[in-house]
């Protein structure tokens, strides 16, 4: 029965590969002026953007140093007493679901979502203007050209970043919006210098590392600002210089976290990432050791649904490289997470429209994996928030951690697959992540494809313990 379900998930997905919606198919609707109504509309220009630009051969640089954000100053004085807090990609998804729960504690902790394209939104004074004649302007002009054209998207980016704080009802005096493009290194270093200059002298208390891009449908590789493909550029090698430009400054915070979002489809020990094909392997990591145009990990031709889950693997094995560098000497509490297959989350946008309606009621009925995304944000910050989650080099699981299907309950929901409900646990790795040869070998490439030297590191560099 087991592998007949795998099977019947695997065929959907290979069957899905291909986007099916088309902007020029689109119809006109009336534009709402509510918050509401625009976020949806921006969302699904953005979504149509997507697909058209998945065929697009030639590329654009994605991150233009001189037009980097202006820095923001006195951020002291609004953070006060709170805890200060990193989410990368906060803006949708996960990222946002998880904000949402740290906007419930405002008291406690101050909030800077790191996002990708929204400085501009903070820079003007469109607001005089109504939302509606704005939101003509982007359609009108998204016909025209057929796709969300630079001039659209500059609009998309002003309104959509303030409609999801506005919409959610975040407290002015609680979060901060800067920009961060993780598939480009000098945007990453640009973000760090400016959220130094924000916060002034007090430390990062908490860096949350949740961004992610899936690119499945991809024929041929799409690449980051400095030449790595996407996937593991913006997932694994842009995370992995930001932590590594923070942790001199979350060292000196009291209790600090740093939490990298895993994936099972990376741990070989699991129905996801054991059983439906393709395998995360990283090889003998040949594409790392190439430099910049690797297509993939393990030198082999681009397969962009294993693309990601090489990403997870990298992201599991830093954590576990951080914490055996730097726990004992920093007290800074690395660790990962698996939140549930958040099956309904735009990570899935270029699937078919009937593949997201059918997904997520085949995994919350069928493998028990299925979690929504508001359940998702609640345990992603239950492991900055939560005093069990203080123990470093933790992989954080819930409900069985997706190691079997589901099984039977008295509610007819499948449980023990890592979906709704259940207690926090520690997991466990598959061997694949813990081999501590290829971990050592994958930290030390990864530092020279990023360009970190000694001197950016902590310490200079001299706690590094790589002696594969």
């Amino acid at each position: 029965m087991l592998r007949f379900i795998t099977l019947a998930l695997a065929a959907m997905s290979v069957a899905a590969f291909t986007p099916s919606s088309s902007l020029g198919q689109a119809t006109r609707t009336p534009v709402q002026t509510s918050v509401k109504h625009f976020s949806s509309f921006a969302q699904s220009v953005q979504q149509s953007s997507s697909a058209l630009s998945a065929t697009t051969v030639e590329q654009t640089k994605l991150y233009d140093p001189k037009k980097k954000e202006i820095p923001k100053v006195l951020g002291g004085m609004k953070i006060g007493l709170r805890e200060l807090v990193v989410i990368t990609g906060a803006s949708s998804g996960l990222g946002l679901a998880t904000a949402k729960q740290f906007m419930k504690q405002s008291g406690k902790y101050f909030l800077v979502m790191a996002c990708r394209d929204v400085e501009k939104g903070k820079q003007g004074r469109l607001q005089t203007f109504s939302f509606s004649l704005w939101v003509d302007i982007i359609y009108y002009n998204t016909r025209m050209h057929g796709e969300c054209t630079e001039f659209s998207q500059f609009f998309l980016n002003i309104f959509y970043t303030r409609t999801v704080a506005k919409e959610n009802g975040f407290p002015d005096n609680a979060y901060v919006v800067m920009k961060l493009e993780l598939a480009s290194l000098q945007s990453v270093r640009d973000f760090v210098a400016n959220l130094k200059a924000f916060k002034s002298a007090r430390p990062l208390n908490h860096l949350i590392c949740n961004a992610a891009v899936y690119r499945p449908t991809d024929p041929k590789p799409a690449y980051t600002d400095d030449g790595f493909e996407m996937s593991m550029g913006v997932n694994h090698l842009g995370h992995f210089l930001l932590v590594n430009l923070l942790i001199d400054d979350m060292a000196r915070a009291k209790n600090a976290r740093c939490v990298i979002v895993g994936s099972i489809t990376g741990n070989s020990n699991t129905v996801g990432g054991g059983l439906v094909y393709p395998l995360a392997d990283l090889g003998d990591l040949k594409g790392f050791e190439k430099g910049t145009g690797f297509e993939m990990a393990d030198g082999k031709p681009f397969f962009g649904a294993k693309a990601y889950k090489d990403s997870k693997v990298c992201n599991m094995m830093t954590v576990s490289e951080l914490h055996r560098n730097y726990h004992e000497d920093t007290g800074i509490t690395f660790s990962s997470m698996y939140p549930g297959c958040i099956a309904d989350t735009p990570l899935f946008r270029e699937k078919r429209t009937w593949f997201r309606k059918i997904f997520p009621l085949f995994m919350k009925y069928v493998t028990g994996g299925y979690v929504g995304e508001d359940e998702a944000g609640e345990r992603l910050f239950q492991t900055v928030d939560d005093p069990r989650c203080a123990k470093s080099g933790v992989y954080w699981s819930w409900n069985g951690g997706a190691k079997t299907v589901g099984r039977w309950s008295e509610d007819g929901k499948p449980r023990g697959a890592g979906g709704s409900g259940g207690e926090i646990f520690e997991n466990e790795y598959s061997d694949l992540v813990r081999n501590e040869q290829t971990a050592r070998k994958m930290w030390d490439l990864s530092k020279k494809l990023v360009g970190l030297s000694d001197k950016e590191m902590y310490k200079n560099g001299a706690l590094e313990k790589n002696d594969y």
